[in-house]
This record gives structure tokens, C-alpha cells and sequence, in this order.
């Protein structure tokens, strides 16, 4: 009897303690972002919904990468591209089988016709949370493809944006520029190959905007007094962060020699800061800081391997 009363005890004992449960949890699924296109950036990273109604031209490779084809392009999305053969548009049976021809495809103009989400985001978001396809149509032929499209890296989208290349050449075609000595070391004439020595500082006046034929790369074709052209890419001169760029327009440039002096805005161009500089010649300088340390006799401001010591918003030293 003692002994049914203790079991019939602990009993009601673990019928006092609920069950652990589990629940499933959705995945995050950001939305695609359909907002219209303003032609201000060819890489458009998470707002790909933007590519849809555009055209897109495929840049050419040089002459050492043309073998390997190009990379992403599938006749259907829903099919691992990375293993079946047969799912490569035009895909180059000799030198790299899971690539499409070099020869099919570059200088061709494609229509974007819808964006998708990568089929396997929501099994695993985080992997696949960054990969979309374009869906394409190929304007000659009115194939029907698509793209593998990596929202982080811009360096994958070998695409230029029609509508981004007619903005930008109607706005730069005609601006006057100054570049500083982060351009490059060797600059050659474009035209007649002759390495140019006098680059910085000068003025240099923008004629095309259009993609060279050596590495392919879009930029500007600029010249300056003494006939010698040179091309330069569009970031050096329309990036937003200034510590990136190697160019800028005259009267910008004007400005900021005034506002800073001509000393230190020619520091700032270079990269270079200097005790008395402000917080913002310096993020002019070197960009933003990868972190912000507050104390009660100032800030810190950490770069890859350097502190910079602010008081009141003034630089004070430096390792």
C-alpha cells in the first residue's frame, strides 16, 4: 500500500511539470526591393528588384580570361547549376565545361525580365540569403536564361546597365576633372601608348565614357591641354566615400582646397592626416572608422592597425 501511494505520488509529481516543447521557426526572408531604377549605380547589391525592365550588356574579358567563359548563366534556375552540364546556357564543352562560351555570349544585350530568389533560401538563408537569379532574355536570339546574381560582391556582375551608362555619360562627357597621385604609378596614352608623367594636379577634361578594350573596365576617357587622353574607371571619380576616389571635379576640387587650405587638402587627396585635422578631413582621408572608443578626455578611432585620439573633434595624435 506504502508502496502504490509513493508511486501514485511521483505520479502526480511529473504531471505537475510540463513537457519541453519545440517550435519551428520561419526562416527570415528579406523582400525584394521593386522600387524604380535611377540609373546612378550599375551594382545595385540587395535592391536587384530594380534590374527588372532594364537592359544589360555584357562586358568583354581580356584576352587571357576569354577560355573560362562566363560563370552563372543557366536555362533553369531550379537546377543545380554547379553540377549539371546540361543546364549551362551555351556552355563551353572545352575548355570549362560548367562555363558559358566566351564567344556566344560577350557584347550581347539581355532584357530583365523578372527577379527570383535563389531556390534554396529558404531551406538554408544562410547560404543562399545573397544569391537571386535575373531572369534574362537574350535580345537577338529572344533566349530565355539566367543569371546567378551575388548581391555582395560587385565584382561578379559583369553586366553594364544600359540606363546607367547614358546617365553617366551625358552628366560626366564634358566635366573637367584633377586627379591626385593615388591614380597609378604608370599612366599611358590611350591612344598612342607613351607613358604620361605630369598626371597630378593638372586638369583633365572628360571626351567619352566608355568601356576600354584591354581589361574591359567602364570609366571615362579624359585629356588634358597637351592632347594626351588617358582612361580612368567611374568609381574614381563618382564614388561617395572621397578617401576611395583618385579624381575630382574642378570645382569641387576648388572648394575643398579653400575650405581646408590647399596643404591639407592636398594631404587629404593623398591620404594622408595630420594633427589639427578635423573628424571630417579626416574621414575624407581614410573613410569611416572601423569602431569609435568615447572617453571622458575624448574619442578613439580605430583603423586597421591605427588609433587616431580626438578632443574636441580635433585630431590630437596618432601611432
Amino acid at each position: 500500500m506504502k508502496i502504490i501511494f509513493i508511486i501514485g505520488f511521483l505520479g502526480l509529481l511529473c504531471l505537475g511539470f510540463s513537457q519541453i516543447s519545440t517550435i519551428k521557426v520561419a526562416p527570415i526572408v528579406e523582400p525584394i526591393n521593386y522600387a524604380p531604377y535611377d540609373s546612378t549605380r550599375n551594382f545595385l547589391g540587395k535592391d536587384v528588384g530594380q534590374y527588372v525592365g532594364q537592359v544589360l550588356y555584357l562586358k568583354g574579358k581580356s584576352e587571357a580570361l576569354r577560355k573560362y567563359g562566363y560563370e552563372g548563366f543557366v536555362v533553369d534556375y531550379r537546377i543545380d547549376d554547379l553540377i549539371n552540364y546540361s543546364n549551362v546556357y551555351k556552355g563551353n564543352k572545352v575548355e570549362c565545361r560548367y562555363n558559358s562560351d566566351y564567344n556566344e555570349l560577350a557584347g550581347k544585350y539581355f532584357s530583365v525580365i523578372a527577379v527570383l530568389k535563389h531556390p534554396k533560401t529558404l531551406s538554408d538563408s544562410y547560404l543562399y540569403s545573397d544569391y537571386y537569379y535575373l531572369e534574362l532574355e537574350e535580345q537577338s536570339s529572344k533566349d530565355k536564361l539566367f543569371f546567378k546574381y551575388n548581391s555582395k560582391y560587385e565584382w561578379s556582375f559583369p553586366f553594364v546597365v544600359v540606363g546607367f551608362f547614358e546617365k553617366q555619360k551625358t552628366e560626366l562627357v564634358g566635366e573637367r576633372f584633377i586627379f591626385c597621385n593615388k591614380l597609378i604609378d604608370d599612366v599611358y596614352d590611350i591612344y598612342t601608348g607613351s607613358k604620361i608623367t605630369k598626371v597630378p594636379y593638372q586638369e583633365w577634361t572628360c571626351t567619352d565614357f566608355t568601356i576600354e578594350e584591354r581589361y574591359f573596365s567602364l570609366g571615362l576617357v579624359v585629356k588634358n591641354s597637351l592632347g594626351e587622353s588617358i582612361h580612368v574607371s567611374v568609381g574614381s571619380v563618382t564614388n561617395s566615400n572621397l578617401s576611395s576616389r583618385s579624381g575630382y571635379n574642378v570645382k569641387e576640387f576648388r572648394h575643398y582646397s579653400k575650405k581646408f587650405g590647399d596643404d591639407n587638402w592636398k594631404s587629404i587627396v593623398e591620404g594622408i592626416v595630420r594633427v589639427g585635422f578635423t573628424e571630417e578631413m579626416v574621414k575624407m582621408a581614410w573613410g569611416e572608422p572601423k569602431s569609435i572608443n568615447h572617453s571622458s578626455y575624448g574619442d578613439q578611432w580605430v583603423y586597421e592597425s591605427q588609433y587616431l585620439y580626438f578632443e574636441g573633434g580635433i585630431l590630437r595624435s596618432f601611432n
